[in-house]
């Protein structure tokens, strides 16, 4: 065998090398990649859920200080909170929940109902509205309430499966 039939078969050894060397690398690479996307979809799926929960949490805790304030009279103070209260349940709206039908024609209900409540107390605000009365304002919020709460609650269970 020649000098330069050696040689051809060594760089034939090496080069059958360095692919199996590539493809074990090109495997690992592969492998990392997807442990990375699983790792990144699992710290998405923790985020939005525990974004979701603090949205329901708060809506929950908007809904009981609209009716204090309303209670009170603290007119100036609830346009704000029935703005908040509708983000919030527009962004539970909008979740990937899985949300029946039903829910989320509860919560388009409820965003209405909360939308003539706030023009309601703008209108109290400005004077256009004089004899405001309380208890039907919060007796259409704690009905709204209500219904809200039973798909806010669904919302929840649904994050705990």
């Amino acid at each position: 065998m020649s000098w330069g039939d050696g040689a051809s078969v060594a760089g034939l050894v090496v080069s059958i090398g360095g692919f199996i060397v590539t493809i074990r690398e090109a495997r690992k690479a592969r492998t990392a990649a997807t442990a990375a996307k699983d790792a990144v979809e699992k710290l998405r799926d923790v985020t939005f859920r525990t974004l979701t929960y603090g949205d329901c949490s708060r809506a929950g805790a908007v809904l009981e200080e609209v009716g204090r304030l309303q209670r009170r009279a603290s007119w100036t103070d609830v346009p704000d909170r029935y703005a908040e209260l509708r983000r919030l349940v527009v962004a539970i709206k909008t979740y990937d929940l899985h949300l029946t039908p039903a829910e989320r024609t509860t919560l388009q209900g409820a965003l209405s109902q909360f939308a003539l409540l706030q023009a309601t107390v703008e209108r109290i605000i400005s004077g256009d509205e004089v004899n405001p009365n309380r208890a039907r304002l919060n007796e259409t919020l704690a009905e709204q309430a209500d219904r809200v709460q039973v798909v806010l609650v669904s919302v929840l269970n649904k994050l705990k499966a």
